[in-house]
C-alpha cells in the first residue's frame, strides 16, 4: 500500500499528488499497480468547509483522509484504512 501524505497548506494538492505518483514512476514503474491512499495532513488547521474544496482537488478513485498528528484527527481512522486496505491486498 502506497501512502501519500500532502500537507493541506499546498496550494493545489492535486498537483502535489501528481507529483508524488511521478516520483514512484521514475523510482519503480511496479509501484503503480499497489492500491494508494491520499492523507491530508496538518488539517488541524482547516474546518470541513476547506476540506471540501480539497476533496475536489484530488483523485476520486483513491480513497482520502483528513489527518493531524498535532490533534490525533482521524489517526485511528487512518491506521484501520491502512490495514484493511493491505488485508483487501
Amino acid at each position: 500500500v502506497l501512502l501519500f501524505i500532502i500537507s493541506c497548506e499546498e496550494d493545489d494538492l492535486g498537483v502535489a499528488y501528481q507529483t508524488l505518483l511521478n516520483e514512484c514512476v521514475q523510482y519503480n514503474k511496479e509501484l503503480l499497480h499497489k492500491p494508494r491512499i491520499i492523507a491530508i495532513s496538518k488539517c488541524d488547521m482547516i474546518d470541513e468547509e476547506w476540506e471540501e474544496l480539497i476533496q475536489r482537488q484530488l483523485p476520486r478513485d483513491i480513497p482520502q483522509i483528513f489527518i493531524s498528528a498535532v490533534s490525533n484527527y482521524h489517526i485511528d481512522e487512518l491506521k484501520d484504512l491502512l490495514w484493511g486496505t493491505m488485508v483487501k491486498t
